[in-house]
């Protein structure tokens, strides 16, 4: 169990908020979200297939060990406007 470690991560999401009062019971909220912040990218599976194939003269064999894919979403943001009554 030497090689095989637990791979860690840390997943920061941040929100940004600020309230704007309008009214004594009207106000308008702007906010700014960002998901996964630091943009760890957890990788998938690795292929399995060892199957060799032939197209065009070209032997290709397999996808065996090569990762093509993510596991997780990369980093997103998005901004809201909300009028709350």
């Amino acid at each position: 169990m030497g090689f095989l470690r637990t791979m860690r991560w840390i997943n920061l999401d941040v929100v940004l908020a600020k309230d704007i009062p309008i009214s004594e019971t009207k106000r308008l909220q702007f906010r700014a979200e960002a998901f996964n912040v630091f943009n760890h990218m957890i990788l998938a599976a690795p292929g399995t297939s060892i199957a060799p194939s032939s197209s065009n003269g070209a032997i290709s064999y397999g996808s065996a060990g090569v990762i093509s894919n993510i596991a997780n979403t990369p980093r997103s943001l998005q901004l809201a406007l909300k009028f709350m009554f």
